[in-house]
């Protein structure tokens, strides 16, 4: 009888251990979904202002120095993103979004020259192949939001 009920508890914990882990999984889930949900909504956010920013940077040093501070910011935010480490199922959502913003950086990267100087178009902008990828990433935006449940 003894040894009956202490293998129906052991059972018992175990499935209560076993539940905490798949709590942590749904926690983890939800929790990449927001960060990934946020930086998506950041790179939207990047692709509206910087064009505007630009146009005005042509003009007045101040608005050009901020988007100097905007891009560098937006550079960090991006390798920020890309060394999280996603909860197992998210995994080839992160691959995808990490790629996509590997290509955007480096694409910044090679353009921040020209943002800087304010030495290019909002037309050559919006055309570059940083917008590209920008839209790229922008187009996982559902498939992330599901995977908050």
């Amino acid at each position: 009888m003894i040894k009956k009920v202490s293998v129906i508890s052991l059972i018992f914990v175990a499935m209560l251990l076993s539940g905490c882990g798949l709590l942590d999984e749904v926690n983890q889930g939800i929790g990449y979904s927001e960060e990934a949900m946020t930086y998506i909504e950041d790179v939207q956010q990047f692709t509206q202002e910087a064009p505007a920013m630009l146009e005005e940077a042509a003009n007045d040093p101040e608005t050009k120095a901020q988007l100097d501070e905007y891009v560098q910011q937006f550079l960090n935010e991006m390798e920020s993103f890309q060394n999280i480490e996603p909860p197992g199922f998210a995994e080839d959502i992160h691959a995808q979004i990490s790629s996509f913003s590997a290509d955007a950086e480096a694409s910044l990267q090679q353009l921040q020259g020209k943002l800087s100087d304010a030495n290019m178009s909002v037309d050559e902008l919006r055309n570059s192949e940083l917008f590209q990828s920008l839209d790229q990433l922008r187009e996982l935006q559902n498939t992330i939001e599901n995977l908050g449940g």
